[in-house]
């Protein structure tokens, strides 16, 4: 899966769960801790795009190729 895929596939899921898990964290921890944990999220997506290299104007097939 490329970096943008990946990015796209998993923005729906985080924007989803983030509130949620903010709501039952802040209940216990105060909600900076919950707040903390949603850009801890945006931080790992940012991350793993980050590691993989560019695709814009390479041939999907030629890229699928190469190890």
């Amino acid at each position: 899966m490329y970096s943008y895929g990946f990015g796209v596939q998993y923005s729906p899921g985080n924007t989803f769960l983030t509130p949620i898990l903010i709501a039952l964290i802040a209940t216990d921890y105060g909600l900076g801790t919950g707040i903390f944990l949603g850009s801890i999220f945006a931080l790992s997506v940012a991350i793993f795009i980050w590691t993989f290299p560019e695709t814009k104007g390479i041939e999907l097939e030629i890229l699928e190729k190469s190890p």
